[in-house]
């Protein structure tokens, strides 16, 4: 902490512990020169601030404990409440040097001049927020996980492809291409059983067996053909 800042301590009744607010005087000046209607600017000196300072400094301490109670409101159900301003021989009773916290810092800066504010949470509110937020991101990245994946399969389920059930390869030579008319029959040299296989948008999924259904032509599911993941050989090849 800067030697010379402005300390309030706020009450979180909920936990019963107490936190603390740092601003450093090198932008608390600037703001209460913007408070006052000035255009913010930095003090060429660091000094003590004033009884009419303080009181100005006040009010934005307690509209930054309500904006914290505000925002934090969705973690963990406790205020935030202004106690008071503490000075630097007061702070080590504030929060003992041997204990545990959590301290957020923010950068400000107005026009050329710039400062920290730090808040300082003792290590059962810190514990406590923890918990929260991971009990609450694990929920919502389960609920996220499972709402996209429904909303993946009821999209999938009204998608077309194209398939196409194929013989394997023969070979023929030209002549006997060229003989080919109306009524001719080729033979592929194939055996009558010989399975076939299903492509779904040119991609082979299943060994399927053509076969009739009804006065249609149709393809029976044999097995299904596995398809090696590319990712794979990558990491083989590395």
């Amino acid at each position: 902490m800067p030697e010379i800042n402005y300390v309030v301590s706020a009450h979180l009744p909920a936990l019963d512990v107490m936190a603390a607010i740092v601003l450093d005087l090198q932008i608390a000046f600037p703001i209460i020169d913007l408070l006052l209607g000035g255009p913010g600017y930095q003090m060429p000196e660091l000094r003590e601030i004033t009884e009419v300072e303080e009181e100005i400094l006040k009010g934005l301490a307690q509209t930054i404990c309500s904006e914290l109670q505000s925002t934090w409101q969705p973690v963990i159900e406790t205020g935030i409440n202004f106690d008071g301003r503490q000075r630097q021989t007061q702070i080590v009773r504030l929060m003992p040097p041997n204990e545990k916290v959590l301290s957020l810092s923010f950068e400000i800066r107005i026009g050329k001049a710039g400062g920290m504010l730090m808040t300082v949470f003792p290590a059962a509110a810190a514990t406590a927020m923890m918990r929260k937020l991971a009990q609450q991101g694990s929920y919502r990245k389960h609920r996220a996980v499972s709402s996209v994946t429904s909303n993946l399969r009821g999209k999938l389920g009204k998608c077309t492809f194209p398939i196409e059930l194929v013989l394997p390869g023969g070979a023929v030579n030209s002549r006997q291409l060229l003989d080919l008319k109306g009524g001719s029959i080729l033979g592929l040299h194939l055996k009558s059983n010989e399975p076939a296989v299903l492509y779904v948008a040119n991609q082979p999924l299943f060994i399927a067996q053509p076969v009739r259904s009804g006065s249609q032509r149709a393809g029976q599911i044999v097995k299904a053909i596995s398809i090696p993941d590319p990712r794979r050989s990558e990491n083989s090849d590395q």
